[in-house]
């Protein structure tokens, strides 16, 4: 949930849906191939937003000691994700 910490994990999702809202409001929905989490865990800080399944959600999850080792290791996933975070920063820009 926004502005809470301790969920230390990064997560894709297999299959389902979710929302993500920030402040009550929300800002994007999410499906399979989508992921969550790496703000909180790039930046070591208290979740951005909140996400909610929207129906039966299945995500694969990487564990923070897990994630940082993984996406050095895969500089193809490390530059999706710098894709969409710049994706995000743009529509955030935006509101």
């Amino acid at each position: 949930s926004e502005g809470r910490g301790g969920l230390d994990f990064f997560f894709v999702i297999d299959s389902g849906t979710a929302t993500v809202s920030r402040n009550g409001k929300t800002i994007n929905s999410l499906g399979p191939g989508d992921w969550f989490g790496e703000l909180a865990l790039i930046a070591k800080g208290p979740r951005t937003a909140t996400v909610t399944a929207t129906d039966e959600l299945r995500c694969g999850t990487l564990a923070s000691f897990q994630f940082r080792p993984f996406v050095k290791a895969h500089a193809d996933v490390a530059w999706a994700m710098l894709v969409v975070l710049v994706d995000r920063l743009d529509e955030a820009e935006k509101r």
